[in-house]
């Protein structure tokens, strides 16, 4: 393993959380105060939507190794891999994700993929014979970016 960091958006996990506690107690009190169970249904189904989104976005994991680069959301579900051999080299460079692009994976405008947990800096890359621009937003993006150049340059000269 050549690069390894996982960072958390505790934003979204206070949110969902307290979201999720309001949810709970709400149903609480509709069973106290009504006899119809009908209505805990919708109240279920937003904890349960509001619980499974948290556990896919509060977490990205980004690991660079000899050969790939992996890419895992929340608990592993969500996960891409890209080969090293896949990526342009002179293409890896920074671009800062705006605000509203918040959390998970996205596909943007401009043939663009999304991989961050919140906005800020990112690392982009294009893949070879793709018009496709990937980024991975991260706490260290010149650290991350650094990396990934000097390991590409290494892999072509290989």
């Amino acid at each position: 393993m050549i690069y390894k960091e996982i960072h958390y958006n505790y934003f979204i996990s206070t949110s969902f959380g307290v979201l999720i506690l309001l949810a709970i107690l709400s149903t609480g009190k509709v069973i106290a105060s009504s006899g119809n169970q009908l209505v805990l249904i919708p109240l279920i189904l937003v904890v349960l939507a509001l619980g499974l989104m948290l556990y896919n976005f509060y977490r990205l994991k980004i690991i660079v190794d000899e050969d790939q680069i992996y890419l895992q959301l929340g608990k592993g579900k969500l996960i891409k891999q890209f080969s090293i051999n896949e990526i342009e080299p002179e293409s890896v460079s920074l671009i800062k994700i705006p605000w509203y692009y918040v959390g998970g994976f996205k596909l943007a405008a401009g043939n663009k993929t999304i991989f961050a947990i919140k906005p800020g800096k990112s690392v982009s890359f294009q893949l070879k014979n793709s018009a496709e621009k990937i980024l991975i937003g991260s706490v260290q993006p010149k650290k991350l970016q650094h990396v990934l150049k000097s390991h590409l340059r290494q892999v072509n000269l290989r």
